[in-house]
């Protein structure tokens, strides 16, 4: 199911390259105008099952794609979960593309390091780019690092990356905005005190699945980089109440935070009370999307918290959340932007209280 999760390389709008190519040859206006949608950021997706041979004749002599394309600027290509290209064809993109800014890569289980240090070494102006699901190394990162100072997206969720390429990586490239770090099982404290060190002006983090962080590093992280808006350490068990409260001094700005799987009582003692959540609501105005599925202390008392210092909460997950009552719930009718809310094992909450919600538009999900 990998292509439920979305790339961190998005596009500001999709080019459906072979619409262009079946109707460009005989009108140039088409061709033009897809050239301009790449020249501002617009994906030239293939929409077709791609072929190590079939890129091959985009890159052939003539080919519209090579003589009209190739060499646009902001040139970003969308090639996610095409399972049969392999490093040779990357290598020929890399060569043939050199003003290549953003590829997206997801789910494309042949490419390999070489593949990926190819497109470092001929790509310098590289800005995104999506590995996750890739057979990489430390070494795509390390390659990234040296060649691509300009690097703003990375994406490397469940490869191989070490603590040392991390370090490497956010030494070098000044300009990174957002690291997606998930199920990146080797990284320890060593690669977030790097980042936190590093990346101040980080907007977007994601680690979750990273059983070897604790909350030392991570208190680290949200002090130092204050402009961050999306947090994820789903499924991180050293989230703790000094990580919220930290988070919650440092991070006013952050409007996506997901916590999904973080309650890990150890010893009869919770890691995380109420109390980091009323903390959490009363420093963070903006948040928007909030998962705390499987918290089973949140009480009433929390959950009306986030509802009077979050006007602009638009998804709720309080999924497991088996201590909230209709009280609480009712108090989401105040929530004027709510659209979704997820309840999943809330026996406590009934239709009377959801009626009210749901007559304002918000999408109730229960299971």
């Amino acid at each position: 199911m990998r292509g439920v999760f979305h790339s961190d390389v998005i596009p500001a709008e999709e080019i459906d390259f072979c619409s262009v190519m079946q109707f460009g040859l005989s009108n140039e206006k088409i061709v033009e105008a897809a050239q301009e949608k790449s020249k501002k950021g617009g994906a030239i997706h293939l929409n077709r099952s791609i072929t190590d041979a079939y890129l091959d004749e985009l890159m052939d002599e003539g080919a519209l794609f090579k003589t009209g394309f190739s060499h646009l600027p902001e040139l970003h290509l969308n090639l996610e979960a095409q399972g049969r290209i392999s490093d040779e064809a990357v290598l020929r993109l890399a060569h043939h593309c050199p003003r290549l800014t953003k590829i997206n890569l997801k789910s494309c289980p042949l490419i390999s390091d070489r593949g990926v240090i190819a497109l470092a070494q001929h790509c310098p102006q590289l800005q995104e780019i999506d590995l996750s699901w890739c057979d990489i190394s430390e070494k795509s990162v390390f390659a990234l690092a040296e060649h691509c100072k300009n690097l703003r997206k990375l994406g490397v969720r469940s490869c191989y990356v070490t603590d040392r390429s991390i370090r490497a990586l956010v030494t070098h490239c000044k300009e990174l905005r957002t690291l997606s770090l998930q199920w990146c099982k080797s990284l320890t404290d060593e690669a977030i005190f790097a980042i936190a060190q590093h990346c101040p002006q980080l907007a977007s983090i994601d680690i979750r699945g990273c059983e070897k962080v604790t909350s030392a590093a991570m208190v680290a992280l949200v002090t130092a980089c204050k402009h961050l808006t999306s947090i994820s350490f789903k499924r991180c068990d050293a989230v703790s109440d000094e990580v919220l409260v930290a988070i919650s001094k440092s991070c006013p700005r952050v409007q996506k935070l997901n916590l999904r799987g973080c309650y890990k009582p150890v010893n009869g003692k919770d890691n995380i009370t109420n109390a980091g959540i009323i903390a959490l609501a009363r420093g963070c105005p903006r948040l928007q999307t909030i998962d705390l599925a499987w918290h089973y202390y949140l009480n009433d008392q929390a959950l009306m918290a986030l509802c009077d210092h979050c006007d602009n909460l638009t998804s709720l997950d309080l999924s497991g959340c088996g201590l909230l009552t209709d009280r609480a719930v009712q108090e989401l009718a105040e929530c004027k932007h709510l659209q979704k809310l997820i309840l999943f094992e809330c026996k406590h909450i009934t239709e009377n209280s959801l009626s009210g919600l749901r007559s304002h538009g918000t999408t109730v999900k229960q299971y």
